[in-house]
């Protein structure tokens, strides 16, 4: 028997669109975090700041023991519902396209639709029978499209999507009928407890290179707001609805969130587009304490990012050492390759970080000399002359370890760098490389 009380529809229906407009927000914080965090590391960012969340709103409420014997499971819904779902997710959007990603996204209220009514759960209706038949095509036609290929980046990424759409299916299915026995609170903080550790580890690499000091105010703001807004309280959400009606009618809110991340993605555009009319392009700059630098450009020149000074190499056919590192795994790097642009990676920002230094504080001193109104037609020359030279060893200690990077590259793994970038696997590759 079930401890929790039943609800009217509306307020069921109420939460399960709640909890998906706060997953449809993650795309446009979610997008300002990760220019400054990379994936893996934003996601154990994620799942760690929801744990502590979580656990503070569990023991605020009541301290419930999970009994022994439901341990195991927890644990494999966790691994299902966080670790898979979350990595699996990750992994597949950076091989394929964000429309195959959309289309297969819209699969999960299939999958847990057809496993419920595998495990005798729920009932199939021709109807049903229908939607799964449809769905099964759309998964065949994405798939089919790439060949069968494992070696097609896109066929790996539509077949990591189709897993972690199973994943999440499977975790409702299977979590709903232990929920009967526990709050919300403690079966939500307990899944993600346990399938947090999964995503550390796996992150731990990106966790231990990342410069945390160089990450800005505006990273740090969206960071909390996707922990807080899309994923803490809609899962809380979630569960809670999951108590009280079947998963496959959980599921079937994943089809709405497309439409609201469409509906915020267009509002936040117009906004962006009225303030680009705007005749005072350069208002709020005179805040700056370097006005020709904005706070993420002087956190990138700190943590000795590149900034696009080396985009004459990137996209002519020869990758940077962070992003090889990025797409180590897609890529197949051996363990040599990935110790020795490792250690490109190093040695490029044991130059580039005191170069981006020098920089801000040439930067500083040319807009200290024009603010305290002492510039000179003389120093005014020397101050550039000094800007530009310091830019252009920065620029060459960004572009020369493109050209290190590429020579520890097979040529296969140099176009599938292309491929996975975005630049199109037909982009030529220099010969000059093992």
């Amino acid at each position: 028997m079930s401890r929790h009380s039943l609800a009217p529809p509306w307020r069921i229906h109420l939460a399960l669109a709640s909890a998906q407009a706060g997953f449809a927000l993650f795309p446009i914080f979610g997008k300002i975090a990760l220019a400054s965090i990379p994936p893996l590391a934003f996601s154990a960012l994620r799942v760690v700041g929801a744990v502590l969340i979580l656990d503070a709103y569990r023991l605020s409420r009541q301290r419930e023991k999970i009994r022994p014997s439901d341990r195991k499971r927890l644990l494999v819904y966790g691994l299902l519902g966080v670790s898979f779902n979350q990595i699996l997710f990750i992994l597949g959007l950076s091989l394929t396209t964000a429309i195959n990603t959309t289309i297969l996204t819209a699969t999960i209220p299939v999958f847990t639709l057809a496993a419920a009514a595998l495990l005798g759960r729920e009932s199939l209706t021709a109807r049903s029978m229908v939607g799964l038949l449809l769905a099964g095509a759309g998964g065949y036609v994405l798939l089919t499209a790439q060949r069968f290929s494992w070696e097609s980046a896109s066929f790996r990424g539509v077949s990591l999507l189709l897993l972690n759409c199973m994943s999440y299916s499977l975790y409702l299915v299977f979590s709903r009928p232990i929920l009967a026995h526990y709050s919300v609170a403690t079966f939500t903080a307990t899944v993600f407890r346990y399938g947090a550790i999964l995503i550390v580890l796996v992150a731990l690499p990106q966790l231990v290179r990342l410069e945390w000091s160089a990450i800005p105010p505006a990273a740090w703001a969206c960071a909390l707001a996707v922990i807080v807004f899309c994923t803490a309280i809609p899962y809380l959400l979630n569960s809670w609805a999951l108590a009280r009606t079947q998963a496959s009618h959980v599921a079937f809110y994943v089809f709405i969130q497309p439409v609201i991340t469409t509906v915020l993605a267009i509002a936040l555009l117009c906004g962006a587009m009225a303030g680009a009319q705007t005749p005072q392009p350069y208002a709020g700059m005179q805040d700056r304490p370097v006005k020709a630098l904005s706070e993420q450009q002087i956190a990138d020149l700190k943590a000795g990012r590149g900034m696009g000074l080396a985009l004459a190499a990137e996209l002519n056919g020869y990758p940077g050492p962070v992003h090889v590192l990025e797409l180590a795994a897609a890529l197949a790097l051996s363990d040599e390759q990935r110790a020795r642009v490792a250690g490109l990676f190093d040695s490029m920002k044991r130059e580039a970080v005191p170069l981006g230094e020098r920089l801000i504080a040439a930067e500083a001193a040319l807009d200290r000399q024009f603010a305290d109104k002492t510039i000179t037609a003389s120093s005014l020359g020397e101050a550039t002359r000094d800007i530009a030279s310091v830019q252009g060893e920065l620029r060459l200690a960004h572009l020369k370890y493109h050209l290190a990077t590429l020579e520890l590259l097979t040529p296969e793994q140099a176009t599938r760098y292309s491929t996975l970038r975005g630049y199109g696997g037909g982009q030529h590759t220099p010969g000059h490389h093992r």
